[in-house]
């Protein structure tokens, strides 16, 4: 539903990395709320790759929390397992949409590893006040 027509292209991509897009090069890459969502491995995977696909001088900027504020819900264990199941079955609860966290300092050593120059970090706390999120402004130098 967008009014950009021919102008815009939609990949739906099925890996963990960015060979979708081989030999293409862009002058910017943009993810905003959706590391949170993907295991923090691919995650860090995909950071990499933003910065794989980016031209000389093309630029980064993408959000990722660093830390959730709140403890991690449990399920029980022994047999008050099996009555949290049935239970969540039967009362046809709601999939929680799963949120995930990487760390600020491996975002920034995944960062520089991938080559890029980190210009600015900054707070974005739009993931919600129970997580301390960071958004990230980068670049890969010039030729």
């Amino acid at each position: 539903h967008t009014s950009a027509g021919p102008r815009v292209t939609y990949l739906h991509n099925h890996r963990s990395d960015l060979t979708l897009v081989n030999g293409t090069k862009f002058d910017f890459v943009y993810s905003l709320i959706t590391l949170q969502h993907i295991a923090p491995e691919y995650a860090q995977r995909y950071i990499g790759e933003f910065v794989r696909v980016l031209t000389p001088g093309g630029a980064v900027l993408f959000q990722i929390p660093a830390a959730s504020r709140v403890p991690p819900r449990r399920a029980p264990s022994g047999p008050a397992k099996l009555l949290w199941h049935v239970l969540n079955r039967s009362l046809a609860m709601e999939p929680v949409m799963q949120m995930h966290t990487l760390p600020r300092e491996t975002v920034l050593e995944t960062l520089r590893e991938a080559g890029a120059e980190v210009l600015e970090v900054f707070r974005y706390d739009a993931a919600g006040t129970e997580f301390e999120s960071y958004g990230y402004l980068a670049r890969k130098p010039p030729d």
